[in-house]
């Protein structure tokens, strides 16, 4: 060869890949969900032995966020922290990559679906506050059992209060209305 080479950026290609797979298989915000419950409970196992302090102050602050957030956009803005700070909080690379970008996907898709008031957002998440704060006193007391136990509730409150609403029920990432999302995400 000339000795030349190539190089690509993993996340390009990762996201790629990824939003091309959900649409074309045509997979459901709760599959979406359901997936990414397995990558935080395979985080929280391996967060219990390497998140950092500043990690677990991360998923408070954006709890806080969520709990205490007075419009849509910062309730979403701190779930998405959330569920990114969650991931990153195990220090594994490629957990990461495919974990953030679900959760980025998840939450733009929830804002596209429902752009609806405070109130809405505040009723969605409110419930899994207690389950979002079990995560981050598990991981406290470094007991991953427990973590992985509440992630596991935590992700099966979110399907099941989807799974209750018309609009998201059948909702997939291959329909036309999300592929604004879809192309975001990816040139991100």
């Amino acid at each position: 060869g000339s000795g030349s080479y190539v190089t690509a950026d993993a996340h390009s290609m990762v996201t790629t890949a990824l939003a091309t797979a959900l649409q074309i298989q045509g997979v459901s915000i709760s599959e979406i969900i359901e997936l990414l419950a397995l990558i935080n409970e395979r985080a929280v196992s391996l967060a219990v032995l390497r998140a950092q302090p500043e990690d677990l102050d991360r998923l408070e602050i954006a709890e806080a966020a969520i709990s205490g957030g007075t419009s849509s956009s910062q309730i979403l803005h701190g779930v998405d922290d959330y569920l990114t700070a969650l991931i990153l909080s195990a220090h594994e690379p490629i957990l990461s990559l495919i974990g953030t970008f679900l959760a980025r996907i998840l939450t733009r898709l929830q804002q596209d679906m429902f752009p609806r008031n405070h109130k809405f957002w505040k009723s969605l998440t409110s419930p899994l506050r207690t389950e979002r704060q079990e995560i981050i006193k598990a991981l406290r007391d470094g007991d991953g059992e427990r973590a992985r136990a509440a992630v596991r509730r935590y992700h099966g409150l979110a399907v099941k209060r989807l799974s209750d609403d018309p609009i998201s029920r059948d909702a997939r990432v291959s329909d036309g209305r999300f592929a604004s999302v879809i192309t975001s995400l990816i040139s991100d």
